[in-house]
């Protein structure tokens, strides 16, 4: 430690420069600061193990592939080389963990459900991966056989067989992707008209979605400024609050498709479709807003779309 070493001639050269030693940085994590600091121990995709508290290294600009601006690089630890540990085995892909925490749930799919994913199996002989990108997320409906629903998942690209409200459950379980109660309310809240609903107060929303949200189920304008929740929300303004609220369309976007659970309160469950949020209170009415919020699709475009199982 402490000598110093000509710098690469790009970040993404920063690997293992003399002396069987590694360069630590956080550039190849995804950390996009102008400094490299000491918050993480990856290089390149690989993990360095057992390496010691360092020092600065300097400005180097931008991620992975950016130039590296300082003529040296000081306070290189000395770590042998068979210490480092390619990515892939020590931090499980997205599909890894999907396919993990299936198992950790011990789901199991009836036997008809079972009959439809077998013979839809056997039916998908050609894997079309640009469509399976273009429609992951949603939920399309076999509209040459019985309006059969199925939901393509957006990390593994495979198509998931809804058949009732119990599937849907499984499907919540499955897929859910933890958020933060902050994050959420950065994507507004989606009505869906059509789904069976009880709402005791006239307000235009449903008791379950007011109950996640936090507005009250029997009085109309839970704020008491003279707009009633349901108009507050459809507009996006805060119907237990003032003003807007602070939506992120972008942040929406990206989690296009996704089914959002809410890590930090009772773990609710909500599906993001076209920059919106829809609430899933259980497995009955998550099939319902699915199904209702679903594409039509013809056999020979489905069939091009690999056939996942939950179990």
């Amino acid at each position: 430690a402490g000598e110093d070493v000509p710098a690469p001639a790009s970040a993404s050269n920063i690997d293992l420069i003399g002396f069987g030693r590694f360069i630590w940085s956080d550039l190849s994590y995804g950390n996009n600061s102008s400094t490299a600091t000491t918050t993480a121990e990856w290089v390149n995709g690989r993990l360095v193990k057992g390496l010691d508290q360092v020092q600065n290294f300097g400005n180097i600009s931008g991620g992975g592939g950016g130039s590296a601006n300082p003529t040296s690089i000081k306070n290189i630890v000395n770590v042998e080389p068979q210490q480092a540990t390619p990515l892939s085995a020590t931090v499980p892909s997205e599909e890894q963990q999907l396919r993990e925490r299936i198992k950790r749930l011990e789901l199991k799919i009836t036997e008809l459900e079972r009959q439809v994913v077998e013979t839809e199996k056997r039916l998908t002989l050609n894997i079309n991966a640009a469509l399976a990108r273009r429609v992951k997320g949603q939920i399309l409906l076999q509209v040459e056989e019985h309006g059969e629903a199925w939901y393509v998942d957006p990390i593994t690209g495979q198509r998931f067989y809804l058949k009732d409200g119990e599937s849907a459950y499984r499907a919540l379980q499955a897929f859910g992707l933890g958020i933060s109660d902050a994050n959420l309310r950065k994507i507004p809240v989606g009505l869906e008209e059509r789904a069976d609903k009880i709402d005791t107060d006239g307000d235009g929303l449903d008791d379950r979605l007011e109950e996640a949200i936090g507005t009250d189920k029997n009085k109309p304008d839970t704020d008491g400024d003279g707009f009633n929740d349901g108009e507050e929300v459809k507009s996006a303004f805060n119907p237990i609050g003032t003003g807007r609220l602070a939506n992120d369309a972008n942040f929406a976007k990206s989690l296009n498709g996704r089914i959002a659970l809410q890590v930090e309160n009772r773990g609710q469950a909500w599906y993001i479709h076209e920059g919106k949020r829809y609430y899933l209170k259980d497995g009955d009415l998550a099939y319902q807003i699915m199904r209702y919020l679903s594409n039509g699709i013809t056999n020979s475009d489905l069939r091009q779309i690999g056939v996942g199982v939950l179990e």
